[in-house]
C-alpha cells in the first residue's frame, strides 16, 4: 500500500482535507481546490505550507509538491497543513485573466500557486498605552539628527541609547 500524506487546506474559515501521493499533480490539487471551496476561482490563489523549521514554503509546481511529499515522509509526517490565498482581491488579479494566466501556468508546470496564512487586517480595539508612563525611548527621538553624525560618548553612548529604545521605564 502506497503511503499518502494528508493534505488539509484551508482557505478563509473553511478547511478540507485530501490525500496526496505520488500520483497527484498541482492540477489535481488546483481543481480540488477550486471544487470544494466556494468562490475560489482557478488561478486567482496562492498556496504555502509548513514544515518543521521551515513556515512558508512555496507550493507552484509538480516538482514543490514531489519534494513537500518526500520532506513529509522523510519526516515521519501524516498530515501537511496548506494555506490558501485568494488574490482576485488584488488589483492585479480579475476574472477571466486569472483563469487564463493560470491555466497557461499549469501546463508549463509554472503554476502561481503557493502556501501562506491568509493576511487579514484585525480590529484591535482602540490601542492606548496602559498609563502614562514616559519611554526610555523619547530620548531616542531627538538622538540622531542626520547620517554621520558624531555622537560626544562614542560608540558606547550610541549602543546604550539604541539599546533602551522603546522600553518602558
Amino acid at each position: 500500500m502506497e503511503v499518502c500524506v494528508i493534505a488539509k487546506c484551508t482557505y478563509k474559515s473553511e478547511t478540507i482535507m485530501f490525500s496526496v501521493s505520488s500520483e497527484s499533480s498541482m492540477v489535481d490539487i488546483l481543481k480540488t481546490l477550486c471544487l470544494r471551496f466556494r468562490g475560489l476561482q482557478l488561478g486567482c490563489f496562492t498556496l504555502r505550507y509548513s514544515v518543521p523549521s521551515y513556515p512558508s514554503c512555496f507550493l507552484e509546481t509538480d516538482s514543490d509538491l514531489d519534494l513537500m511529499r518526500t520532506f513529509l515522509l522523510i519526516s515521519n509526517e501524516k498530515t501537511v497543513d496548506i494555506l490558501v490565498k485568494d488574490l482576485c482581491g488584488i488589483s492585479e488579479y480579475s476574472g477571466d485573466f486569472c483563469v487564463n494566466k493560470e491555466l497557461m501556468a499549469c501546463e508549463k508546470g509554472e503554476s502561481s500557486c503557493s502556501s501562506t496564512i491568509e493576511d487579514r487586517n484585525e480590529f484591535l480595539g482602540r490601542s492606548k498605552r496602559a498609563s502614562a508612563k514616559p519611554l526610555l525611548s523619547n530620548e531616542w527621538e531627538t538622538y540622531i539628527h542626520h547620517v554621520g553624525q558624531k555622537f560626544d560618548g562614542g560608540a558606547e553612548e550610541f549602543r546604550l541609547k539604541l539599546c533602551k529604545y522603546a522600553l518602558e521605564v
